[in-house]
Parts: structure tokens; sequence; C-alpha cells
């Protein structure tokens, strides 16, 4: 089915003003960062130009198409995310995430600066490695098991992956730190943006927070893309961590962290390991709950 890919570039066109308007089905949901919107509502405000900087996936299962990367805003621009999905040619769901214009904190990086995506997420897998949709869809589940359950095992990172949020690397980047950590013991942190993925998973870094919803869409096995569409609690569970080398660490103020992340995920799999993922988010109070949460499932 390739209505619903079609659909998302003539949707991105439409806000553009360049291309005539998507046809919508008469149950149409359309929703920006957890609200809303009617076909009569301005979708994306001040939306200018789609940058370089962007990631596609098509599935021909469930008949849906996501993209995640750079939108313009004028002179502002963006990591994004939009879902589409498609039926009898008529749009019937569209799911946009509004990003920030950089990740928090003086080392990330702002989205004006980026050019184009690693080119993993768009190089085929041979054909004599490439897995089933449900296979690809547990190995992502995987991860997300690893954070509720706290057990990185869980987790089928590749050694040498990468994980990127709002355009800016956080893993196995000496150039990047997490500036909303403190040693609840008044210890001096090491540098989180330098270890692996597997690292930070394997020394606990991720064990207070929560994935209370996830749902997978745009699964594609040509290029092992899958696409997933989660609630994330940073320390969901408890305001500290015990990290391995690190000692007991927190969010920075102590207490409860009330907020919350509506995000998009993609994940690269091959060779039976996640070898890298691009996150998109936008943030949320503590306790939301994403509006599509009735088509979700709890995980944990």
């Amino acid at each position: 089915m390739t209505d619903s890919n079609a659909m998302t570039t003539r949707l991105i066109g439409e806000l553009l003003g360049q291309d005539a308007p998507v046809r919508l089905a008469g149950d149409a949901r359309v929703t920006r960062n957890c609200v809303d919107l009617s076909p009569d509502d301005d979708w994306l405000p001040g939306l200018t130009r789609i940058g370089d900087y962007r990631i596609t996936a098509l599935d021909d299962a469930d008949g849906s198409a996501c993209y995640a990367g750079q939108l313009w805003f004028g002179g502002e621009a963006a990591i994004c995310a939009i879902r589409v999905k498609a039926r009898d040619g008529l749009m019937s769901e569209c799911e946009i995430i509004r990003g920030p214009p950089r990740f928090p904190g003086e080392t990330g990086v702002d989205a004006r600066t980026l050019t184009s995506p690693r080119p993993a997420f768009s190089q085929e897998v041979p054909p004599d490695r490439r897995l089933a949709r449900h296979e690809l869809i547990a190995l992502a589940k995987g991860y997300y098991d690893a954070v509720n359950r706290e057990q990185p095992s869980l987790a089928p990172l590749d050694p040498n992956g990468a994980r990127i949020e709002q355009g800016t690397q956080i893993t196995g980047n000496p150039a990047f730190r997490f500036e909303f950590y403190e040693g609840l013991d008044g210890q001096e942190l090491p540098n989180f943006g330098c270890w692996t993925a597997r690292e930070q998973f394997e020394r606990g870094l991720w064990n207070a927070d929560t994935v209370p919803q996830v749902r997978f869409a745009s699964v594609e096995p040509r290029t092992g893309v899958v696409c997933a569409f989660m609630t994330y609690r940073p320390w969901g569970k408890r305001p500290w961590v015990e990290l391995e080398g690190a000692g007991r660490v927190g969010p920075i103020g102590g207490g409860e962290r009330r907020v919350g992340l509506n995000a998009m995920e993609v994940f690269k799999i091959d060779h039976g390991a996640i070898l890298e993922m691009e996150s998109v988010w936008s943030m949320e109070d503590g306790r939301f709950l994403n509006p599509w949460s009735a088509e979700m499932e709890a995980e944990g």
C-alpha cells in the first residue's frame, strides 16, 4: 500500500501551501503534541519548508507511513514526527509531534545545523538477513521492556549502536554532556554522554524511568526500520538510580520530576540487534497520557 506514503508527502506540501488539500475520512482524527485538532485548525503553524534531515518509513501491513526529521518555521527549525494512515484513498489518522528547536542543555545540537540523518536508516537489509514484521517489533519492544523491568539484557543493543535525540547524539559522544543529573552524595559524575547505548543501560542510567504506553507503526522489513510511538516518564519509578561506577544519581533539584515525553522513536535493526535509534519528542506534563491511548497497550 502506497497511499499513506504519498499522503505524508502531500500533507507536508499542503501545510506548505504547495499542494491541494488532503482529503479526510469522515471519522479522521488529527493530533499535535497530544492535543486533538479539527480539519480547520492550522496543524503546523508557521511551517515554511522541509529540511534535508529526515527519515521515512512505510508499512504495507498496517497502511501507515511515518516521517521523522527537520521542519523549518521561518528562521527556526525543529525535529518533528508525522504519522499518517490512509483508508480507501482518504486520510483517517494523522499524529504530529513538534519537537523543541534543540535538545536541552548547552551541548545539545541546534536543529538548524542538521544536514542529513545517519545513512543506516535508508540502507536495505540483505534479503537473507531480513526479519519478519513481528520479529522486528519484538526486538524493538525489548528496549522498552528493559526500561520498565530494569533488566538491561532485554534490550538487544549492538555494542557500537548509537542513540540520537532531537538530532543530538547522546551516546558515545564526548562532546555531549547530560546536564540535568547530580550526584546525591556530593560525588563528581562522569560524562554519561561518552558511554555507549548499551553501557548506559548496563550501568543503570534508565532504571528509574517508565514507559507506560507504546505502539508500533510503519514497520519496514526491507530496511529493518521500526517506528514506535510511546509515552516516556523520566524518574517514573523513583527520583534516583544507583549507577555502576558513579554511585547514587538523581535529577538536579531532587524530588519527583513531573515531566513526560510524548515520543516517536525510529529503530534500525539488523543482525538481530538495534544498531541505531532516532528519537523525536515533545515535553508534556508528567502525568499525561497520549490521546491515542485507547489504541495503545501498556507494557511492563
